[in-house]
């Protein structure tokens, strides 16, 4: 069987991604394509549809391709996703099949910082459909040179996809504006009943906002703080998109210097004492707060008080689900890797107070080592946390 594979969000799936599958099943006689949407890639935002509706809309869109079939491989992987972990899982269950991975011209340009990219290219040959923009020759030039490095199989096609970009595609989707042209309409009914990209727009500048504003070690803890946040609402029940917009944007503020720090706070009326003053780096909550209502458009009181309070809860009894899953997602969202944060993880889906609970008390000890003043609101959401967790027999 010669199964290509066409991977991606999805988010949402449009003519663009049946057409690139359509050329590289024409021009390398595939049996079929395996259609794989993302479950948690390390370098993308979340996407705004979750994994369900993104498997209904690709099932909607693909109907009428016989050939074309649907793989949640990804999707019910727990944590970050990487393409040579779905390889060796499809070696697993097809072995014998001859695997060609369908991709963008762009895409190759970048494929070289995939994770284990040797193994990847062990394990599959790759077609590269252009997209109007990309210089053909460019394209043969960077595929000969990584056939050249890593015996790399790759078939770059001539014929040039739709220019159609999915982002772009949200933004309609935001202004109900008319979708027929760029997918089946089938999915267009589905996307409008849902209404899951009204937050396309804003989710999009506060990411570029980010990507300008700090450095990019901190960009991937806030992407990686945007997944497991969703993770964990879509696991308890909470608001996805409240979680998405929340755990993206709660470093915002991280990055502030020792001197803005203080002098925004008091600018905005917040109440500074000792403890803050000796350390300012506390205040990139209630800061991150504030620059996500003025600057990044964020209204929702919810979203706001979950920034706000993910540093050391907010010294009261009644912290909301949505602020203890920034909190903990903050603590061990993907980038993470401490002794025992594997463990914390899996706490964190059985009792999120328990997982809370921990993480505080990882947070005192390192604060405490360091012979650092700790502050109250943390010791109050600890005994909270423990009045919580005795009351409920834990």
């Amino acid at each position: 069987m010669k199964t290509g594979i066409m991977g991606g969000t999805f988010d949402p799936v449009h003519i663009g991604h049946i057409e690139m599958s359509l050329i590289a099943k024409r021009e390398l006689e595939l049996d079929r394509v395996l259609f794989i949407p993302t479950g948690h890639p390390p370098h993308k935002p979340c996407p705004f549809a979750d994994g369900a509706q993104r498997i209904k809309m690709l099932k909607l869109a693909l109907s009428a391709y016989p050939d074309f079939e649907i793989s949640d491989i990804e999707v019910d992987r727990s944590g970050t996703t990487y393409t040579i972990d779905t390889l060796t899982e499809l070696k697993k269950q097809y072995p014998n099949d001859e695997f060609t991975y369908i991709i963008g011209g762009d895409t190759l340009f970048a494929a070289e910082k995939w994770v284990r990219f040797s193994d990847v290219c062990a394990l599959c040959n790759f077609v590269v459909v252009p997209r109007p923009g990309i210089d053909l020759a460019d394209l043969l030039r960077e595929a000969k040179r990584l056939e050249q490095k890593y015996s790399m199989r790759v078939h770059v096609s001539k014929v040039f996809a739709p220019d159609v970009s999915s982002t772009e595609l949200r933004y309609r989707a935001s202004k109900n504006e008319d979708l027929s042209k760029y997918m089946p309409k089938a999915v267009e009914a589905y996307i409008k009943e849902h209404g899951f990209y009204h937050i396309a727009p804003l989710r999009d500048s506060i990411s570029a906002f980010l990507k300008n504003t700090l450095s990019p070690k901190r960009y991937r803890h806030s992407v990686g703080t945007e997944h497991a946040s969703v993770e964990l609402a879509q696991h308890y029940g909470a608001d996805r998109l409240k979680a998405s917009l929340a755990g993206l944007a709660h470093d915002c503020a991280k990055e502030l210097s020792k001197v803005d720090a203080p002098e925004l706070a008091k600018k905005h009326g917040v109440e500074l004492d000792p403890i803050l003053y000796s350390n300012p780096s506390l205040l990139h909550g209630e800061n991150g707060a504030i620059i996500a209502e003025k600057e990044l458009g964020i209204s929702d009181p919810e979203i706001l008080d979950a920034i706000r309070t993910h540093t050391s809860g907010d010294g009261s009894r009644d912290m909301t689900l949505l602020q203890k899953i920034v909190f903990l997602a903050d603590y061990i969202e993907p980038t993470r890797d401490f002794p025992g944060v594997d463990d914390l993880r899996n706490i964190a889906y059985n009792d999120i107070d328990k997982a809370c609970l921990e993480a505080v008390k990882g947070t005192m000890r390192e604060i405490l080592s360091r012979n650092a003043l700790l502050h109250p609101r943390s010791v109050l959401f600890y005994n909270h946390l423990i009045e919580l967790i005795n009351q409920k027999g834990g």
